[in-house]
């Protein structure tokens, strides 16, 4: 119970500081404003960046701390199952606070940009590279396809080959000690819940690895070339993490398989697992987070000066964000953006495919729960 807690906390404190440190991700703007050059270091920039970071640490150790209350409980499952839900809680509290101390810093940004004379805004640069998309800008996104079906398959093989020793009952839910506590009648549709969990996951990252592919260009107006290449470098290596991922949460789900259907709960340090993946997920991200940055702004070009490295704000599209993260935008065709706070791609929220997109993200889940419940 107390690794249980512990890692609860862990991922509750992990959260409050990844959201603290997102604002040094992003130079080309900040909290959502586009900001000349001159001006993204300014002491109230670098204030508002210090409250924020700080606020999002301290609460996210003062949300962890009540976690240790559930510890005490004498039925592990039952503090267990506390402790979920107020995992659940605090989220929900630490994205509404977080969310409206970034529209609070966001609205004396937006201020201070408003007093600034005409004469300091930069100006409205939009900058195009027509052989962008000939640029080696992602892994293939077959190798995803390729890979996680591979895995797929050997999944199913597994299964059909072994069909006759899976037991009549299989186990979908343990304890947090690791006993079976809820089972479900064999049947072809229960034993392929996984695979088709697996199959929605690789359509899930082929996307998302498409998108770094199609997201509209960001290019420094002053240094193009510097700038494609950092945002080239930014895509790629986001890439390289996306196969990575891909294979690991593919293998997970292999694992996850082969516990159900043969009860290899003992014979698998299952939460071992789950730690060295989170490890992976978490640590891969922090990594390319502060070497890229958002857009490869923090990219150091070999043989680039500092002057080139640095990144201008070029196009302000201010209008286009609103509450600084939500791009809409109906003359942008666009379905693609980068990110204008946080790390990644998002969607113009504009476009009808980003609506399809996202109903069927939401229908196909409750869709197959429904199917084999």
């Amino acid at each position: 119970m107390i690794e249980f807690a512990g890692l609860m906390s862990i991922i509750i404190i992990f959260v409050g500081v990844s959201s603290g440190v997102t604002p040094y991700f992003n130079r080309s703007s900040q909290f959502g404003v586009t900001l000349p050059e001159k001006y993204q270091n300014n002491s109230l920039v670098k204030t508002q960046q210090k409250k924020f970071l700080w606020v999002n640490i301290l609460l996210g150790i003062i949300l962890a701390v009540p976690i240790i209350y559930f510890i005490g409980f004498e039925d592990a499952e039952k503090a267990a199952l506390w402790i979920s839900f107020y995992l659940l809680f605090a989220l929900v509290v630490f994205f509404t606070v977080t969310s409206i101390l970034f529209l609070t810093i966001r609205k004396k940004i937006m201020n201070f940009k408003a007093e600034l004379p005409v004469s300091e805004l930069e100006l409205q640069d939009l900058v195009i590279d027509t052989n962008y998309r000939h640029r080696k800008l992602i892994v293939p996104s077959y190798f995803i396809l390729l890979t996680n079906l591979l895995i797929i398959v050997l999944v199913v093989a597994i299964t059909f080959v072994n069909y006759d020793r899976i037991p009549h009952q299989i186990v979908t839910h343990w304890t947090i000690d690791m006993q079976p506590d809820r089972m479900t009648t064999k049947t072809i549709f229960t034993i392929l819940y996984v695979p088709i969990i697996q199959v929605f996951m690789m359509g899930i990252f082929y996307l998302s690895n498409y998108s770094f592919q199609k997201a509209k260009q960001k290019i420094d107006p002053r240094h193009p070339e510097v700038s494609v290449e950092k945002n080239r470098a930014f895509r790629y290596a986001w890439s390289v993490f996306m196969l990575i991922l891909s294979i690991a949460v593919q293998l997970l789900m292999a694992v996850i398989q082969l516990v159900m259907i043969f009860n290899w709960m003992d014979k698998i340090n299952f939460p071992l697992v789950l730690v060295l993946f989170f490890v992976l997920i978490l640590g891969g991200s922090i990594y390319l987070s502060f070497k890229y940055g958002q857009s490869g702004e923090r990219f150091k070009v070999r043989n680039a000066t500092d002057s080139e490295t640095k990144t201008v704000s070029g196009y302000d599209d201010d209008a286009s964000w609103k509450m600084g993260a939500i791009y809409f935008n109906p003359k942008d065709p666009s379905v693609w953006v980068e990110k204008r706070f946080g790390i990644g791609i998002t969607m113009n929220m504009a476009r009808w495919q980003t609506w399809c997109f996202l109903l069927g993200l939401l229908c196909f889940p409750i869709m197959i729960t429904l199917l084999f419940m």
